[in-house]
């Protein structure tokens, strides 16, 4: 019996698969949503759609594990959508914004709405973030009464196929003086419910030695290139700083989760020289970033390749947002390119120009390269 036909076959693509690097194979063949084949020459008769890559890179759909997109609902975040096709993911987790009290919306008009893949961490606060914003700031677990650890564990598991962890914001404005307080209520919330912690670290009084220590393999810290206090690097040294290596050697996670504030030039060309380059990156796009700093995904990935990390490294880059991104939110079949695993594809330019880039104090660093989406694919669905 004949095989049935492909729906969509693309040719003439470099193809990284996560995890492996840049295959000699040139074709790439699915059927029904799914990666069905890889070979140098595929059979395209009855293919409803044949596509031309042209030369350029072809990788399983990235993966941005932090994002605010719980769009019109929170006036902080973005539109999923043509943040889906300016970044190259395929698949965008919210970060949080949402509580256990506003979570139902976010599945009802946000992922409901929105063909790309949307996942989220529920925040530990029940009304999630709610007073983030350059003329206010209202952190949503300064008020103890919010941590409610029942009513957010009801919430992660209502939602289960949405929710990927618990998210916990921690620093001055975010819990003031109730940093260990949330912190150790979204580490029971999340070990009853047997799912990891995403940990932003933001200024004292909770320090980045203290909150490191309590996080749990697998945990996820963010905003791991930060700069001022709290940053990763030890002053006298320029080098990272025990607590971090300690981190690390026990599992927990550095996620970049660039943003508004939380990346420096300094300590990234720190980290990165000290041979601690993240395990995740991530864009922490919203609606104050979302212009620049951080802008998306892909402008946030350029920037490594401006601080040193050559073209010859972008497969460890494609692996911090795919393979990386996948198991960090406990999503293994996401962010491959195996046979049978859903069809979701992001087709990627890497641009020769100049451009000037920044971090959050404004200090500039230039890049000859720029990474930018082309196209991105949901189970064999163009975006």
């Amino acid at each position: 019996m004949a095989a049935k036909p492909l729906d969509i076959v693309f040719k003439n693509a470099r193809i990284c698969v996560p995890g492996k690097g840049f295959v000699q194979e040139r074709s790439l063949g699915v059927r029904d949503g799914k990666v069905t084949a890889i070979f140098n020459d595929l059979d395209v008769n009855g293919a409803k759609e044949i596509v031309d890559v042209d030369g350029r890179v072809l990788t399983a759909g990235l993966i941005d594990i932090h994002t605010h997109i719980y769009h019109k609902a929170n006036q902080a975040s973005v539109d999923p959508l043509p943040t889906v096709r300016r970044s190259g993911a395929s698949t965008l987790v919210d970060a949080g914004t949402a509580g256990a009290s506003s979570f139902r919306g976010f599945v009802d008009y946000v992922v409901a709405a929105c063909p790309a893949r949307l996942l989220a961490f529920v925040n530990i606060s029940y009304a999630g973030i709610f007073g983030f914003h350059p003329a206010i700031e209202v952190g949503e677990a300064t008020e103890p009464r919010l941590l409610h650890i029942v009513l957010c564990r009801e919430a992660v598991e209502q939602f289960r196929e949405h929710v990927v962890a618990i998210k916990i914001r921690i620093g001055k404005g975010e819990s003031g003086e109730n940093g260990d307080l949330a912190l150790d209520r979204a580490l029971e919330a999340a070990d009853k419910l047997g799912v990891p912690v995403m940990a932003h670290v933001g200024l004292p009084p909770m320090g980045l030695e203290a909150l490191s220590a309590k996080l749990l393999t697998g945990d996820i810290l963010t905003h791991c290139y930060r700069g001022g206090e709290n940053a990763p690097l030890a002053d006298s040294s320029g080098k990272a700083r025990d607590c971090v290596v300690d981190a690390r050697d026990s599992g927990i996670l550095f996620d970049i989760g660039h943003g508004m504030g939380s990346f420096s030039l300094y300590s990234a060309r720190g980290m990165l020289s000290d041979g601690f380059p993240p395990d995740t990156i991530s864009s922490d796009v919203h609606r104050f970033c979302v212009d620049g700093p951080a802008k998306d995904l892909l402008h946030v990935a350029s920037k490594f390749l401006a601080l040193g990390i050559g073209l010859e490294d972008v497969i460890n880059m494609i692996n911090m947002m795919t393979i990386n991104a996948a198991r960090a939110i406990q999503r293994p079949k996401l962010g491959t390119l195996s046979i049978g695993a859903a069809a979701d594809l992001t087709v990627l330019d890497v641009l020769d120009e100049a451009i000037d880039f920044h971090d959050f104090d404004g200090n500039s660093f230039v890049g000859k390269q720029m990474i930018v989406s082309h196209q991105v694919y949901v189970s064999g669905l163009l975006l």
